[in-house]
C-alpha cells in the first residue's frame, strides 16, 4: 500500500514539475520583433505599387447581399455584380438565402437578391424562366453570365464558380 502511495505521489510531482515548467517557462518574442524592426528601411525609389488616392479608380468595396435596387448595379467598388432572382416560397432559394447570408462575400462582389415574381421586366430582359437562377451584370445592366442553380450546392463559392 505504501508503495502505491509513493508511486502516485512521484506521478502527481513529476507531472506538476512539467505544467510548472511549461507554464513559466521564458519566451523569448522580443528575438521575433527584433526581426522584423531590424529590418532596413526600402529605398525610395522601391518598386512597390502605391496606394490608391482619392483620384485614383475607386477602392474595392467589402462584399455585401442586399435587396436589389437598380442603382446598387454601377455602384463604385463593385467588380462583380450578381442579381439573385429569389422567390420566398422557393426551398432551393430560401437554401441559397442562407448559404450567402452566412458567408463572407468576397471583397469588390455584390449580390443583390431580386423578387422573382414581381421582377418580370428583368425576368424577361434575362431570359429568367426559373427562380434560384443568378445573373451576372456589368456596370450597364447588361448580362455577361447566367446559372440556374437550382438543385446545385447552396454556397457562394458555387455562384461565383459558375458565372
Amino acid at each position: 500500500m505504501k508503495k502505491a502511495i509513493f508511486i502516485v505521489g512521484g506521478i502527481v510531482l513529476l507531472i506538476g514539475a512539467l505544467l510548472a515548467a511549461l507554464l513559466f517557462a521564458p519566451t523569448n518574442p522580443t528575438n521575433e520583433m527584433s526581426a522584423a524592426t531590424n529590418k532596413e528601411p526600402s529605398p525610395s525609389n522601391s518598386t512597390e505599387t502605391p496606394k490608391p488616392t482619392a483620384n485614383d479608380t475607386a477602392a474595392v468595396q467589402a462584399g455585401r447581399y442586399e435587396t436589389y435596387e437598380a442603382n446598387k448595379v454601377s455602384a463604385e467598388g463593385y467588380e462583380r455584380t450578381v442579381i439573385f432572382f429569389y422567390a420566398p416560397w422557393c426551398p432551393e432559394c430560401r437554401a441559397f438565402d442562407e448559404a450567402i447570408t452566412r458567408s463572407t462575400i468576397p471583397a469588390g462582389v455584390q449580390i443583390l437578391q431580386l423578387d422573382y415574381d414581381s421582377a418580370t421586366e428583368l425576368r424577361k430582359q434575362h431570359e429568367v424562366t426559373l427562380q434560384s437562377t443568378f445573373v451576372e451584370v456589368d456596370a450597364n445592366g447588361a448580362q455577361t453570365a447566367k446559372w440556374v442553380g437550382y438543385g446545385k450546392d447552396k454556397s457562394v463559392e458555387a455562384i461565383l464558380e459558375n458565372l
